[in-house]
């Protein structure tokens, strides 16, 4: 069957007869290994040292007595509902869950979730004043790239609901296209393809726009790049290449780089401001009829439990047959499975309908849908899934951005630089059970992280 050309080894499975049931699964031993650069949203609630190069400059930092110009420091910002903004709909109750970190060792034992992101180092240098205006500079984002860096400008558009905000690339970028009817509310222009810091020999190239911005974020780590977006106007430059050479301000002491995408730009963020991000970010702004469509093929009653086996990577599916068995104990609970299938994945849909006859598939619905395939969809479904389960990929972001807590099975990848931002959420590591091969995290496992997450 088709199917099973997105399966690996020994998989080939009859999805109509149930499978073996596992053994129950101890915790794995983690294998030693380096030690990693804590993720930022893992420690207590501080500030991060700085120095700020442009103090040591008398003339350029003087204020007109004669002494460094001191500015009080940015007051905690929130979210401004007069941006019209979308709230997230009401959907059945869910359970108080609780945050696991996306770097999983040897226990899934969850974590309390923090209520703000956290900046790892302590801050001395004073903050100036609440931008105007922010330039946030990218050499380039594809699909999955802009979904990880979604919850930073969430949470960016919270702190800062009347910043005029610009994503700025050398290339092109998902935000200007695939991705630009998610930044509504939360970028104010996309300026991509701008050809800044192309080559090595485009330096006396003029920047192809006169915007100036209060606070201009560098978000790549080449040196000969950061001279090229440096003659962006700005007030104040944040870059950490060539640790720091070209910033106006920088960390005090060692600073290490983070690992997720998502927390590099919280921290470059946090270095220019002297304040940590509200975990909290503006919600996605989705369509009133795509919500509409939404609640009508998952209407409130039933605990609704997301499925989403595709992906573009076939080193990051989890076999397809333990999918089908984790359906079919879950519909043994009381709960009812709702398998998320892409375009690619359209044709696994009558196969899996005679597998597991109780479960739902939303996005195959063509009468809800009509047949359209949207990240909004995508988004809506997941307002009303009490979890999802996903692979390594794009939906798995997606979900989370709809407030799904997500169960993220990760093999070959490292989860600490691309897991979704799912605080209410686990990820199971194939690291911790042996290797980085998907098919070593047993369905024990993921129906004990299922377990946990829903019971709180």
């Amino acid at each position: 069957m088709a199917i099973f050309d997105f399966q690996r080894r020994n998989e080939a499975l009859d999805l109509t007869s149930p499978l073996q049931e596992q053994a129950s699964v101890s915790r794995p031993v983690a294998r030693p290994e380096a030690p990693r650069p804590a993720s930022i949203l893992s420690m207590q609630q501080t500030r991060i040292p700085v120095e700020d190069m442009r103090a040591s400059q008398a003339v350029g930092s003087a204020s007109p007595g004669g002494r460094p110009a001191q500015h009080p420091a940015l007051p905690q910002a929130h979210p401004n509902p007069s941006l019209g903004m979308t709230e997230p709909r009401q959907t059945a109750p869910r359970p108080v869950v609780l945050r696991v970190e996306p770097v999983l060792q040897a226990s899934h034992a969850p974590v309390a979730a923090p209520t703000m992101v956290k900046a790892s180092h302590q801050i001395r240098a004073s903050a100036g004043p609440v931008p105007q205006s922010i330039g946030i500079f990218s050499p380039a984002e594809n699909f999955a790239d802009g979904l990880a860096k979604l919850p930073f400008l969430q949470s960016l558009r919270a702190a800062y609901p009347h910043a005029r905000i610009s994503w700025i690339t050398t290339g092109p970028s998902a935000f200007s296209d695939q991705l630009r009817p998610l930044t509504k509310g939360l970028l104010d222009s996309v300026k991509a393809e701008t050809g800044i810091g192309a080559s090595r020999f485009s330096m006396l190239s003029k920047v192809p726009f006169n915007d100036h911005y209060s606070i201009l974020i560098d978000t790549q780590r080449r040196v000969w790049c950061s001279r090229r977006a440096r003659r962006i106007n700005h007030d104040l430059f944040i870059s950490s290449a060539g640790n720091f050479q070209l910033s106006d301000r920088r960390p005090v002491g060692k600073w290490e780089f983070p690992i997720h995408v998502a927390d590099r730009l919280i921290e470059l963020m946090s270095l220019a401001t002297g304040e940590v991000l509200p975990a909290q970010g503006v919600p996605l702004a989705i369509p009133s009829d795509i919500e509409y469509r939404a609640a009508s093929a998952l209407p409130e009653g039933p605990l609704y439990l997301g499925l989403a086996p595709g992906g573009p990577w076939r080193p990051a599916l989890w076999p397809l047959g333990r999918y089908v068995e984790l359906a079919r104990r879950q519909v043994r609970l009381g709960r009812v499975p709702v398998f998320l299938l892409g375009r690619q994945e359209a044709d696994w849909e009558p196969i899996l309908r005679s597998a597991v006859p109780q479960a739902l598939f939303p996005q195959q619905n063509e009468a809800i849908w009509g047949g359209q395939y949207s990240p909004f969809n995508t988004i809506a479904l997941a307002r009303h899934l009490h979890l999802a389960v996903t692979n390594d990929g794009g939906v798995g972001h997606l979900l989370a951005a709809g407030g799904a807590p997500v169960v993220s099975i990760f093999g070959p990848s490292d989860p600490a630089r691309s897991a979704p931002r799912s605080p209410q959420g686990m990820v199971l590591d194939a690291r911790t059970f042996g290797k980085p091969v998907i098919e070593d995290v047993p369905i024990q496992a993921v129906m004990e992280a299922v377990d946990k997450v829903l019971a709180g």
